[in-house]
């Protein structure tokens, strides 16, 4: 009942910058956009160019575009997505490879009538610093059992002290 932990976004925050040595990734993560496309979907040239993000409501465009005519999709521009799991959604031997996927690029495979679109904007690569946002709650975690810790190293040293202090604790010699 009396543990009450705070911890703010500047606690993991300092903890990020003083450990981010440990937080490498152990796979390859982007924020992306993948659509999968009928081949014969109206303007797909103009809806192409949207990805090019000039204007501030091209994601708008995309977003009415995909709800519109999409087979299945998966916007994710503000979350880090792990690329093996994306990849998973392109069909068999089509997947893009890792190393011709790069920050704000569109590759885009056509089979079977379909056109499988994915744009990245941002991508990290294994073995880099996981970014702040993709471990904030792995962070959080980790301060929330250090105070756990601390907190009942302190109640039993309390505990202990307080034991002392009102003679319920008593020591006795050996003869």
């Amino acid at each position: 009942q009396k543990f009450r932990p705070v911890i703010t976004d500047d606690d993991i925050h300092d903890y990020y910058v003083s450990m981010s040595s440990n937080f490498a990734l152990n796979e390859t993560i982007v924020k992306c956009i993948f659509v999968v496309l009928p081949s014969d979907s109206p303007d797909i040239t103009t809806f192409l160019k949207s990805f090019s993000f000039k204007s501030d409501d091209d994601y708008a465009k995309i977003e009415n575009y995909v709800f519109s005519f999409s087979k299945r999709s998966l916007m994710s521009l503000d979350k880090w997505l792990s690329l093996s799991s994306v990849r998973n959604y392109f069909p068999s031997g089509q997947q893009p490879a890792e190393t011709s996927l790069d920050s704000n690029c569109l590759y885009k495979v056509t089979e079977s009538g379909l056109i499988y679109l994915l744009y990245v904007s941002d991508i990290k690569k294994m073995d880099e610093v996981a970014p702040e946002d993709f471990v904030h709650d792995k962070i959080y975690s980790i301060l929330l059992n250090k105070k756990k810790v601390d907190f009942v190293k302190q109640m039993s040293s309390d505990l202990y002290r307080e034991a002392l202090d009102n003679n319920v604790i008593k020591f006795y010699e050996r003869e």
